[in-house]
């Protein structure tokens, strides 16, 4: 089985970019930077309690060919979004990443 054939989800890499309102405050937008192929597989979860609240954190593995993405970016599959966490270009080989993700529900 090729590592193509593995790729079977299309995933959209977002890229956050900052302005700046007429008053000076900072706004945030993400924007589609691309759309690729991918398989994304979890690798672990845990409950743990933020402000207050139950939280569920997932963290999940992704894997692509190399493409434009960095540890500042999101990846939005299946109206699910997940924080890019660490990209690795496995044994620097420039064949495929292996990125970590973590979704908060």
């Amino acid at each position: 089985m090729s590592f193509k054939s593995f790729l079977k989800q299309r995933v959209t890499i977002q890229r956050k970019t900052t302005t700046r309102s007429e008053t000076g405050a900072a706004i945030d937008t993400w924007a589609d930077l691309s759309t690729i192929a991918a398989c994304i597989r979890p690798s672990s979860g845990r409950e743990v309690i933020i402000n207050g609240k139950r939280t569920v954190i997932s963290d999940h593995k992704m894997y692509c060919f190399p493409t434009n993405i960095t540890e500042k970016d999101r990846v939005v599959y299946d109206s699910k979004t997940y924080e890019v966490v660490f990209v690795n270009n496995v044994m620097n080989k420039n064949k495929h990443f292996q990125v970590d993700l973590k979704r908060i529900n």
